[in-house]
């Protein structure tokens, strides 16, 4: 596979890193075109996987200098809008905080703590169609 690495995305700190991988010459042709088709793109060295991975650090180089463009979650919906996969590498409070499907999903949830205030909680991973769930604190 290639490209299959992890790419600095702006602001480009310890934490702003996007997986990308292409499984195929069609998915690396779709991330060609979420990147804006440059010119380098369509050099016959990069047309296959073989020559992807012949020329893997090249690419790399490549394909961060367009990544630092975008933020990670920016970057993660354009690929996979186009059908290439790809993933933000995530800290916990990404996780919490920032994660649009967990946040979808109501995968942290605030809750009252007598003395602590509000501070959020993972919520069941699991959601049954028939059953409210209740995320509760219990002071002791």
């Amino acid at each position: 596979m290639a490209p299959h690495n992890a790419y600095r995305t702006d602001p480009g700190g310890y934490n702003d890193w996007c997986v990308i991988v292409c499984h195929s010459d069609e998915e690396w042709r779709r991330l060609a075109q979420v990147m804006g088709a440059p010119p380098w793109a369509a050099a016959a060295k990069f047309a296959t996987v073989a020559g992807r991975l012949r020329h893997q650090e090249e690419l790399d180089e490549h394909i961060e200098t367009w990544s630092l463009t975008l933020g990670k979650y920016e970057l993660t919906e354009r690929c996979q809008a186009a059908g290439v996969r790809a993933l933000p590498v995530q800290s916990a409070e990404d996780r919490v905080e920032h994660d649009p499907q967990l946040r979808h999903r109501e995968m942290y949830l605030p809750i009252e703590h007598p003395a602590l205030g509000s501070y959020k909680v993972q919520n069941a991973p699991f959601k049954l169609s028939e059953t409210r769930r209740r995320t509760t604190c219990r002071a002791r």
